[in-house]
């Protein structure tokens, strides 16, 4: 019983990843949602960093953003708490001209486009 419902569990999980050709609508949200906690973004990169098994890729991507450090928080804890299969592998603040500076590398999972 409890196989059954780890099973459903991992099966609706995996339901939920993106996409590879997907990832730019990702970038796009997260975007969306730094520009409307007032933070200005900065170029992001993105590579796929290891293929793993059952389809899936893991991919890594910078994300660097700018603004007060009570914004800062706030997208930081969107981020954390949004329904997405994502994960802060690493954080840098600094500060430039009286504005905190934000460097995170992000990473998710996504499947292949052919599924």
């Amino acid at each position: 019983m409890l196989f059954k419902k780890q099973k459903e569990t991992l099966t609706g999980l995996r339901a939920g990843i993106p996409l590879q050709k997907d990832m730019p609508l990702l970038v796009k949200d997260l975007v969306q949602t730094a520009k409307r906690l007032r933070l200005k973004v900065g170029a992001i990169n993105y590579d796929i960093a290891k293929r793993g098994q059952e389809g899936l890729t893991l991919l890594a991507f910078s994300f660097p953003a700018a603004g007060s450090y009570p914004d800062i928080k706030r997208f930081i804890s969107e981020l954390e708490t949004s329904g997405r299969l994502l994960a802060i592998e690493g954080l840098d603040l600094g500060k430039d001209q009286g504005r905190v500076k934000l460097q995170m590398k992000l990473m998710t999972y996504v499947k292949g486009n052919e599924q």
